[in-house]
Protein backbone atom coordinates (compact mmCIF):
# COMPACT_ATOMS: atom_id res chain seq x y z
CA UNK A 1 0.00 0.00 0.00
CA UNK A 2 1.29 3.47 -0.87
CA UNK A 3 0.32 7.03 -0.04
CA UNK A 4 0.20 10.20 -2.10
CA UNK A 5 0.05 13.83 -1.05
CA UNK A 6 -2.69 15.76 -2.83
CA UNK A 7 -2.51 19.47 -3.60
CA UNK A 8 -5.14 21.53 -1.81
CA UNK A 9 -8.40 22.14 -3.61
CA UNK A 10 -8.98 25.59 -5.03
CA UNK A 11 -6.33 27.50 -6.97
CA UNK A 12 -5.30 24.30 -8.72
CA UNK A 13 -5.80 25.61 -12.22
CA UNK A 14 -8.93 23.69 -13.10
CA UNK A 15 -12.54 24.71 -13.62
CA UNK A 16 -14.85 23.21 -11.00
CA UNK A 17 -17.88 21.63 -12.71
CA UNK A 18 -21.17 23.43 -12.11
CA UNK A 19 -22.70 20.52 -10.21
CA UNK A 20 -19.81 20.69 -7.71
CA UNK A 21 -19.38 24.45 -7.29
CA UNK A 22 -20.87 24.39 -3.78
CA UNK A 23 -17.75 22.43 -2.77
CA UNK A 24 -15.33 24.48 -4.87
CA UNK A 25 -12.94 25.07 -1.95
CA UNK A 26 -12.70 21.37 -1.14
CA UNK A 27 -13.26 19.21 -4.22
CA UNK A 28 -10.22 18.05 -6.17
CA UNK A 29 -9.86 17.47 -9.91
CA UNK A 30 -10.28 13.92 -11.12
CA UNK A 31 -7.36 11.58 -10.54
CA UNK A 32 -6.75 8.23 -12.16
CA UNK A 33 -5.45 5.55 -9.82
CA UNK A 34 -3.67 2.86 -11.81
CA UNK A 35 -2.20 -0.41 -10.58
CA UNK A 36 0.04 -2.59 -12.74
CA UNK A 37 1.17 -6.11 -11.99
CA UNK A 38 3.61 -8.45 -13.65
CA UNK A 39 2.49 -10.02 -16.90
CA UNK A 40 1.05 -13.47 -16.81
CA UNK A 41 -0.86 -15.72 -19.20
CA UNK A 42 -4.01 -13.60 -18.82
CA UNK A 43 -3.05 -10.03 -19.68
CA UNK A 44 -6.40 -8.13 -19.56
CA UNK A 45 -6.28 -7.84 -15.76
CA UNK A 46 -2.61 -6.86 -15.48
CA UNK A 47 -3.49 -3.16 -15.39
CA UNK A 48 -6.52 -1.82 -13.52
CA UNK A 49 -7.47 1.80 -12.95
CA UNK A 50 -10.17 3.94 -11.42
CA UNK A 51 -10.98 7.64 -11.77
CA UNK A 52 -11.77 9.41 -8.49
CA UNK A 53 -12.19 12.83 -6.89
CA UNK A 54 -11.09 13.69 -3.37
CA UNK A 55 -12.82 15.85 -0.80
CA UNK A 56 -9.94 17.79 0.80
CA UNK A 57 -10.46 18.89 4.41
CA UNK A 58 -9.10 22.45 4.76
CA UNK A 59 -10.91 24.14 7.65
CA UNK A 60 -8.52 25.76 10.14
CA UNK A 61 -10.93 25.01 12.99
CA UNK A 62 -12.14 21.60 11.76
CA UNK A 63 -15.66 22.83 10.99
CA UNK A 64 -17.94 21.48 8.25
CA UNK A 65 -21.25 22.59 6.77
CA UNK A 66 -22.83 19.57 5.10
CA UNK A 67 -25.91 19.93 2.94
CA UNK A 68 -28.07 18.64 0.19
CA UNK A 69 -28.33 20.91 -2.83
CA UNK A 70 -25.36 23.15 -2.05
CA UNK A 71 -24.62 23.40 -5.78
CA UNK A 72 -28.19 23.96 -7.03
CA UNK A 73 -28.69 27.01 -9.28
CA UNK A 74 -32.09 28.37 -8.24
CA UNK A 75 -32.19 30.81 -11.16
CA UNK A 76 -31.72 28.25 -13.91
CA UNK A 77 -34.91 26.56 -15.05
CA UNK A 78 -37.65 25.75 -12.56
CA UNK A 79 -36.22 24.35 -9.32
CA UNK A 80 -38.22 21.83 -7.32
CA UNK A 81 -39.45 22.54 -3.81
CA UNK A 82 -36.72 20.25 -2.47
CA UNK A 83 -34.03 22.11 -4.39
CA UNK A 84 -35.31 25.46 -3.13
CA UNK A 85 -35.33 24.28 0.47
CA UNK A 86 -31.90 22.68 0.28
CA UNK A 87 -30.13 25.66 -1.33
CA UNK A 88 -31.77 28.31 0.87
CA UNK A 89 -30.97 26.31 4.02
CA UNK A 90 -27.26 25.93 3.31
CA UNK A 91 -27.01 29.54 2.15
CA UNK A 92 -28.47 30.63 5.50
CA UNK A 93 -25.82 28.62 7.36
CA UNK A 94 -22.81 29.78 5.35
CA UNK A 95 -23.97 33.41 5.24
CA UNK A 96 -24.30 33.39 9.03
CA UNK A 97 -20.89 31.79 9.57
CA UNK A 98 -19.37 34.55 7.45
CA UNK A 99 -21.21 37.25 9.43
CA UNK A 100 -19.93 36.04 12.79
CA UNK A 101 -16.32 35.87 11.63
CA UNK A 102 -15.79 32.42 10.14
CA UNK A 103 -14.99 33.77 6.69
CA UNK A 104 -13.56 31.80 3.79
CA UNK A 105 -10.91 33.53 1.68
CA UNK A 106 -9.72 31.05 -0.96
CA UNK A 107 -7.42 33.65 -2.55
CA UNK A 108 -5.59 33.94 0.76
CA UNK A 109 -5.77 30.18 1.38
CA UNK A 110 -7.85 30.80 4.51
CA UNK A 111 -10.70 28.32 4.89
CA UNK A 112 -12.69 28.62 8.12
CA UNK A 113 -15.30 26.01 7.22
CA UNK A 114 -15.57 23.27 4.61
CA UNK A 115 -18.73 22.57 2.58
CA UNK A 116 -19.83 19.08 1.56
CA UNK A 117 -22.68 18.68 -0.93
CA UNK A 118 -24.16 15.27 -0.13
CA UNK A 119 -26.12 15.25 -3.40
CA UNK A 120 -22.88 15.18 -5.36
CA UNK A 121 -20.57 12.99 -3.32
CA UNK A 122 -20.62 9.25 -2.75
CA UNK A 123 -22.51 8.97 0.53
CA UNK A 124 -21.01 5.61 1.42
CA UNK A 125 -17.53 7.19 1.46
CA UNK A 126 -18.20 9.97 3.99
CA UNK A 127 -16.45 10.07 7.38
CA UNK A 128 -17.19 13.16 9.48
CA UNK A 129 -14.99 12.16 12.42
CA UNK A 130 -12.06 14.39 11.40
CA UNK A 131 -14.22 17.45 12.17
CA UNK A 132 -14.76 19.06 15.56
CA UNK A 133 -18.02 20.78 14.59
CA UNK A 134 -20.63 19.86 11.96
CA UNK A 135 -23.57 21.99 10.81
CA UNK A 136 -26.19 19.80 9.10
CA UNK A 137 -28.53 21.22 6.46
CA UNK A 138 -31.00 19.37 4.27
CA UNK A 139 -34.10 19.54 2.07
CA UNK A 140 -37.61 18.25 2.79
CA UNK A 141 -36.73 14.55 2.57
CA UNK A 142 -36.16 12.05 5.40
CA UNK A 143 -32.65 11.12 6.45
CA UNK A 144 -31.23 8.28 4.39
CA UNK A 145 -29.86 5.10 5.92
CA UNK A 146 -26.30 6.23 5.20
CA UNK A 147 -26.88 9.69 6.66
CA UNK A 148 -28.18 8.21 9.89
CA UNK A 149 -25.25 5.80 10.00
CA UNK A 150 -22.73 8.61 9.48
CA UNK A 151 -24.29 10.86 12.11
CA UNK A 152 -24.34 8.06 14.67
CA UNK A 153 -20.67 7.34 13.96
CA UNK A 154 -19.73 11.02 14.18
CA UNK A 155 -21.39 11.61 17.54
CA UNK A 156 -19.84 8.42 18.93
CA UNK A 157 -16.33 9.35 17.71
CA UNK A 158 -15.83 12.08 20.31
CA UNK A 159 -13.83 11.74 23.50
CA UNK A 160 -13.92 13.52 26.83
CA UNK A 161 -10.90 15.59 25.75
CA UNK A 162 -12.13 16.23 22.19
CA UNK A 163 -15.90 16.43 22.09
CA UNK A 164 -17.85 16.43 18.84
CA UNK A 165 -20.36 19.21 18.15
CA UNK A 166 -23.39 18.61 15.92
CA UNK A 167 -25.99 21.25 15.00
CA UNK A 168 -28.77 19.76 12.89
CA UNK A 169 -31.92 21.48 11.64
CA UNK A 170 -34.89 19.80 9.98
CA UNK A 171 -38.55 20.55 10.53
CA UNK A 172 -39.70 17.24 9.03
CA UNK A 173 -37.39 14.71 10.66
CA UNK A 174 -39.42 13.74 13.78
CA UNK A 175 -42.67 13.24 11.85
CA UNK A 176 -40.91 11.41 9.01
CA UNK A 177 -39.15 8.87 11.23
CA UNK A 178 -41.93 7.23 13.22
CA UNK A 179 -41.70 3.48 13.70
CA UNK A 180 -39.11 1.16 15.16
CA UNK A 181 -38.11 -0.54 11.92
CA UNK A 182 -35.03 -0.31 9.71
CA UNK A 183 -36.59 2.12 7.24
CA UNK A 184 -38.20 4.58 9.67
CA UNK A 185 -35.53 4.23 12.38
CA UNK A 186 -37.27 6.20 15.09
CA UNK A 187 -34.45 5.05 17.36
CA UNK A 188 -32.17 7.57 15.62
CA UNK A 189 -34.53 10.44 16.47
CA UNK A 190 -34.68 9.24 20.06
CA UNK A 191 -31.04 8.39 20.72
CA UNK A 192 -29.20 11.07 18.71
CA UNK A 193 -31.67 13.98 18.54
CA UNK A 194 -33.22 13.05 21.91
CA UNK A 195 -36.81 13.86 20.91
CA UNK A 196 -40.04 12.11 19.90
CA UNK A 197 -42.66 13.37 17.50
CA UNK A 198 -45.89 14.37 19.26
CA UNK A 199 -49.27 14.60 17.50
CA UNK A 200 -50.30 16.54 15.48
CA UNK A 201 -46.62 16.87 14.46
CA UNK A 202 -46.57 20.67 14.27
CA UNK A 203 -47.66 23.56 16.54
CA UNK A 204 -50.24 25.00 14.08
CA UNK A 205 -52.50 22.13 12.92
CA UNK A 206 -55.22 24.55 11.79
CA UNK A 207 -53.18 27.33 10.21
CA UNK A 208 -50.57 24.92 8.73
CA UNK A 209 -47.97 27.68 8.74
CA UNK A 210 -45.92 29.26 11.51
CA UNK A 211 -45.30 32.39 9.44
CA UNK A 212 -44.94 35.54 11.57
CA UNK A 213 -45.17 33.55 14.81
CA UNK A 214 -42.68 33.41 17.65
CA UNK A 215 -40.54 31.00 19.62
CA UNK A 216 -38.56 31.61 22.80
CA UNK A 217 -35.06 30.39 23.61
CA UNK A 218 -34.52 27.92 26.42
CA UNK A 219 -31.17 26.07 26.43
CA UNK A 220 -30.20 28.10 23.33
CA UNK A 221 -30.27 31.93 23.61
CA UNK A 222 -32.37 31.71 26.77
CA UNK A 223 -35.45 33.98 26.78
CA UNK A 224 -34.62 35.62 23.45
CA UNK A 225 -37.55 35.64 21.03
CA UNK A 226 -37.25 34.72 17.36
CA UNK A 227 -39.95 35.23 14.72
CA UNK A 228 -40.32 32.71 11.90
CA UNK A 229 -41.03 34.05 8.42
CA UNK A 230 -41.65 32.46 5.05
CA UNK A 231 -38.80 33.14 2.65
CA UNK A 232 -40.94 34.57 -0.14
CA UNK A 233 -38.98 32.63 -2.74
CA UNK A 234 -41.42 31.43 -5.45
CA UNK A 235 -42.35 27.80 -4.83
CA UNK A 236 -40.79 27.51 -1.37
CA UNK A 237 -42.68 25.61 1.34
CA UNK A 238 -44.26 27.28 4.36
CA UNK A 239 -42.52 27.17 7.74
CA UNK A 240 -44.23 24.21 9.42
CA UNK A 241 -41.88 23.32 12.28
CA UNK A 242 -41.68 20.13 14.31
CA UNK A 243 -43.56 19.56 17.56
CA UNK A 244 -41.69 17.23 19.90
CA UNK A 245 -41.27 15.98 23.43
CA UNK A 246 -37.95 15.25 25.07
CA UNK A 247 -36.87 11.60 25.03
CA UNK A 248 -34.85 9.72 27.62
CA UNK A 249 -34.40 6.10 28.63
CA UNK A 250 -31.94 4.21 30.86
CA UNK A 251 -29.41 4.00 28.01
CA UNK A 252 -29.57 7.69 27.02
CA UNK A 253 -26.23 9.50 27.27
CA UNK A 254 -25.90 12.99 28.68
CA UNK A 255 -28.41 15.63 29.68
CA UNK A 256 -31.03 16.75 27.15
CA UNK A 257 -32.77 20.12 27.47
CA UNK A 258 -35.35 22.06 25.49
CA UNK A 259 -33.68 24.20 22.84
CA UNK A 260 -36.67 26.47 22.10
CA UNK A 261 -40.38 26.66 22.92
CA UNK A 262 -43.25 27.96 20.80
CA UNK A 263 -44.80 31.05 22.36
CA UNK A 264 -48.19 30.64 24.02
CA UNK A 265 -50.78 32.41 21.89
CA UNK A 266 -48.87 31.77 18.67
CA UNK A 267 -49.01 27.99 18.90
CA UNK A 268 -52.28 26.05 18.64
CA UNK A 269 -51.21 23.11 20.80
CA UNK A 270 -50.65 22.32 24.46
CA UNK A 271 -47.17 20.94 23.76
CA UNK A 272 -44.61 23.62 23.03
CA UNK A 273 -41.13 22.12 22.47
CA UNK A 274 -39.34 22.90 19.20
CA UNK A 275 -35.98 21.13 19.61
CA UNK A 276 -33.30 19.79 21.92
CA UNK A 277 -29.83 20.61 23.22
CA UNK A 278 -27.91 17.63 24.60
CA UNK A 279 -24.53 17.58 26.31
CA UNK A 280 -22.85 14.23 26.98
CA UNK A 281 -19.34 13.17 27.91
CA UNK A 282 -18.20 12.88 24.28
CA UNK A 283 -20.55 15.09 22.25
CA UNK A 284 -22.86 18.09 22.12
CA UNK A 285 -25.92 17.83 19.87
CA UNK A 286 -28.35 20.64 19.09
CA UNK A 287 -31.46 19.67 17.11
CA UNK A 288 -33.70 22.44 15.78
CA UNK A 289 -37.20 21.61 14.54
CA UNK A 290 -37.11 24.67 12.29
CA UNK A 291 -35.24 24.80 8.98
CA UNK A 292 -32.29 27.21 8.90
CA UNK A 293 -33.91 29.54 6.34
CA UNK A 294 -37.02 30.53 8.32
CA UNK A 295 -35.61 32.73 11.12
CA UNK A 296 -36.47 36.37 10.52
CA UNK A 297 -33.46 38.69 10.31
CA UNK A 298 -34.24 42.20 11.58
CA UNK A 299 -30.76 43.52 12.35
CA UNK A 300 -27.41 42.76 13.94
CA UNK A 301 -27.40 39.53 15.99
CA UNK A 302 -30.97 38.53 15.15
CA UNK A 303 -32.52 35.63 13.28
CA UNK A 304 -30.25 32.79 12.17
CA UNK A 305 -27.21 34.75 13.34
CA UNK A 306 -28.46 34.86 16.94
CA UNK A 307 -29.46 31.19 16.77
CA UNK A 308 -26.04 30.04 15.55
CA UNK A 309 -24.25 32.28 18.05
CA UNK A 310 -26.38 30.63 20.74
CA UNK A 311 -25.39 27.20 19.45
CA UNK A 312 -21.70 28.13 19.64
CA UNK A 313 -22.29 29.37 23.20
CA UNK A 314 -23.88 26.02 24.10
CA UNK A 315 -20.96 24.12 22.60
CA UNK A 316 -18.44 26.34 24.40
CA UNK A 317 -20.14 26.07 27.79
CA UNK A 318 -20.23 22.28 27.48
CA UNK A 319 -16.59 21.64 26.61
CA UNK A 320 -16.83 21.83 22.83
CA UNK A 321 -15.35 25.27 22.16
CA UNK A 322 -13.81 26.10 18.81
CA UNK A 323 -10.06 26.68 18.49
CA UNK A 324 -9.71 30.06 16.78
CA UNK A 325 -5.92 30.18 16.98
CA UNK A 326 -3.81 27.05 16.61
CA UNK A 327 -1.14 27.62 19.26
CA UNK A 328 2.07 25.75 18.46
CA UNK A 329 4.43 27.19 21.09
CA UNK A 330 4.20 29.16 24.34
CA UNK A 331 7.09 30.07 26.65
CA UNK A 332 8.22 32.67 29.19
CA UNK A 333 11.81 33.59 30.12
CA UNK A 334 13.23 35.78 32.89
CA UNK A 335 15.41 38.74 31.82
CA UNK A 336 16.59 40.31 35.08
CA UNK A 337 13.44 41.61 36.75
CA UNK A 338 11.46 41.36 33.52
CA UNK A 339 9.82 38.39 31.82
CA UNK A 340 9.59 37.91 28.05
CA UNK A 341 6.49 35.95 27.06
CA UNK A 342 6.58 34.43 23.56
CA UNK A 343 4.15 32.35 21.52
CA UNK A 344 3.49 31.16 17.99
CA UNK A 345 0.33 30.31 16.04
CA UNK A 346 0.20 28.03 13.01
CA UNK A 347 -3.09 29.53 11.81
CA UNK A 348 -5.87 31.82 13.02
CA UNK A 349 -9.57 32.08 12.26
CA UNK A 350 -11.87 34.58 13.97
CA UNK A 351 -9.42 35.35 16.79
CA UNK A 352 -9.63 38.81 18.38
CA UNK A 353 -6.76 39.12 20.88
CA UNK A 354 -4.52 37.34 23.37
CA UNK A 355 -4.54 37.94 27.13
CA UNK A 356 -1.21 37.32 28.88
CA UNK A 357 -2.00 36.17 32.41
CA UNK A 358 0.29 35.92 35.45
CA UNK A 359 -0.06 34.33 38.88
CA UNK A 360 2.18 34.79 41.93
CA UNK A 361 3.01 31.38 43.35
CA UNK A 362 2.64 31.54 47.14
CA UNK A 363 3.41 28.68 49.51
CA UNK A 364 0.33 26.74 50.50
CA UNK A 365 -2.12 28.54 48.22
CA UNK A 366 -3.49 28.14 44.71
CA UNK A 367 -2.29 30.48 42.01
CA UNK A 368 -4.79 33.20 41.05
CA UNK A 369 -4.25 34.46 37.50
CA UNK A 370 -4.68 38.09 36.47
CA UNK A 371 -4.29 39.67 33.03
CA UNK A 372 -1.06 41.67 32.78
CA UNK A 373 -1.17 42.44 29.07
CA UNK A 374 -3.27 42.22 25.91
CA UNK A 375 -1.90 41.67 22.41
CA UNK A 376 -4.01 42.06 19.26
CA UNK A 377 -4.14 38.97 17.05
CA UNK A 378 -4.02 38.71 13.27
CA UNK A 379 -7.65 37.57 13.26
CA UNK A 380 -7.36 35.48 10.10
CA UNK A 381 -4.10 33.87 9.03
CA UNK A 382 -3.02 30.68 7.33
CA UNK A 383 0.71 31.17 8.01
CA UNK A 384 2.87 30.90 11.11
CA UNK A 385 2.94 34.06 13.27
CA UNK A 386 5.15 35.00 16.23
CA UNK A 387 3.97 37.14 19.15
CA UNK A 388 5.67 38.50 22.27
CA UNK A 389 4.98 40.55 25.40
CA UNK A 390 7.35 41.89 28.09
CA UNK A 391 6.21 41.94 31.71
CA UNK A 392 8.25 44.65 33.47
CA UNK A 393 9.57 45.32 36.97
CA UNK A 394 8.75 42.15 38.86
CA UNK A 395 9.78 41.51 42.45
CA UNK A 396 11.81 38.42 43.28
CA UNK A 397 9.73 35.27 43.42
CA UNK A 398 8.08 32.51 41.42
CA UNK A 399 5.44 33.25 38.80
CA UNK A 400 3.20 31.27 36.50
CA UNK A 401 2.29 32.54 33.02
CA UNK A 402 -0.42 31.38 30.66
CA UNK A 403 -2.08 32.67 27.49
CA UNK A 404 -5.80 33.04 26.85
CA UNK A 405 -6.97 33.28 23.24
CA UNK A 406 -10.15 35.34 22.91
CA UNK A 407 -12.44 34.93 19.88
CA UNK A 408 -14.46 37.64 18.16
CA UNK A 409 -17.58 35.91 19.52
CA UNK A 410 -16.19 36.05 23.07
CA UNK A 411 -15.19 32.39 23.42
CA UNK A 412 -11.88 31.70 25.16
CA UNK A 413 -9.23 28.97 25.21
CA UNK A 414 -6.34 28.71 27.69
CA UNK A 415 -2.78 27.50 27.09
CA UNK A 416 -0.51 25.45 29.32
CA UNK A 417 1.24 27.18 32.24
CA UNK A 418 4.94 28.11 32.32
CA UNK A 419 6.84 28.85 35.55
CA UNK A 420 9.41 31.65 35.78
CA UNK A 421 11.73 32.51 38.70
CA UNK A 422 12.75 36.14 39.28
CA UNK A 423 15.56 37.03 41.73
CA UNK A 424 19.10 38.28 42.26
CA UNK A 425 22.06 35.90 42.13
CA UNK A 426 21.77 33.26 44.83
CA UNK A 427 18.16 34.24 45.55
CA UNK A 428 16.19 31.36 47.06
CA UNK A 429 12.42 31.04 47.28
CA UNK A 430 10.70 28.64 49.66
CA UNK A 431 7.64 26.99 48.20
CA UNK A 432 5.37 24.23 49.42
CA UNK A 433 6.02 22.00 52.43
CA UNK A 434 4.67 18.49 51.97
CA UNK A 435 3.08 16.21 52.88
CA UNK A 436 0.39 17.93 54.90
CA UNK A 437 -0.29 16.53 57.44
CA UNK A 438 3.25 15.24 58.05
CA UNK A 439 4.33 12.33 60.27
CA UNK A 440 8.08 11.84 60.78
CA UNK A 441 9.44 13.38 57.55
CA UNK A 442 8.61 16.38 55.38
CA UNK A 443 9.98 17.92 52.18
CA UNK A 444 10.59 21.62 51.57
CA UNK A 445 10.38 22.98 48.02
CA UNK A 446 13.17 25.51 47.31
CA UNK A 447 13.69 27.33 44.01
CA UNK A 448 17.09 28.88 43.17
CA UNK A 449 18.30 31.01 40.29
CA UNK A 450 21.87 29.63 40.39
CA UNK A 451 23.99 26.95 42.07
CA UNK A 452 24.79 27.79 45.73
CA UNK A 453 26.12 26.41 49.01
CA UNK A 454 23.34 26.83 51.55
CA UNK A 455 22.53 26.47 55.22
CA UNK A 456 19.06 25.22 56.08
CA UNK A 457 17.58 25.86 59.52
CA UNK A 458 14.24 24.93 61.03
CA UNK A 459 13.15 27.23 63.89
CA UNK A 460 10.11 26.75 66.08
CA UNK A 461 7.63 29.41 67.23
CA UNK A 462 9.74 30.27 70.31
CA UNK A 463 12.79 31.02 68.16
CA UNK A 464 14.67 27.85 69.06
CA UNK A 465 16.52 25.96 66.35
CA UNK A 466 15.21 22.42 66.01
CA UNK A 467 17.21 21.32 62.94
CA UNK A 468 20.34 22.45 61.08
CA UNK A 469 21.90 21.40 57.76
CA UNK A 470 25.16 23.19 56.92
CA UNK A 471 27.10 23.45 53.64
CA UNK A 472 24.34 21.91 51.55
CA UNK A 473 24.98 22.27 47.83
CA UNK A 474 21.81 23.21 45.94
CA UNK A 475 21.72 23.46 42.16
CA UNK A 476 19.68 26.04 40.24
CA UNK A 477 16.27 24.45 39.96
CA UNK A 478 13.34 23.57 42.12
CA UNK A 479 14.36 21.16 44.95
Amino acid sequence: MGTAVLPAAGGMGYVVPAHLFGMANNISPRYRIEISVSSDEYTPNNVVNKVVRFFVARSNVRMLATARGASVDLYSGTPTQNQIASRLNIDSVTYTLERIGYANNPAGSVIAYDVLDRDNFEERAIDYSIYRTVFWSSDNNPLTRFERRDLRAYVASGTALSKKNLAIAGQNYPRQHVGMDVINDQAFIQSVLRVNNVAPGNPVPTALTYHNRRLRGDAITRNSVETLFRTGFPGDAEPLPALVRMYSDPTSAGVAQRAYNYVLGDRQTTDSIMGSATASLVSNVVYLGVDWRFYRFTGERTGTERVIRGIFDFFESNGGGMVSAELTAFDAKARGNNVDVMWNTASETNSDHFDVERADVMAGSDAAFATVGTVASAGVSSTSRDYSFRDLGLASGRYLYRLTTVDKDGSRSVSNEVEVVIGAGGQATIGNVSPQPATSNASVEVTLTENVMATVEIIDASGARVALMSDVRLNAARK
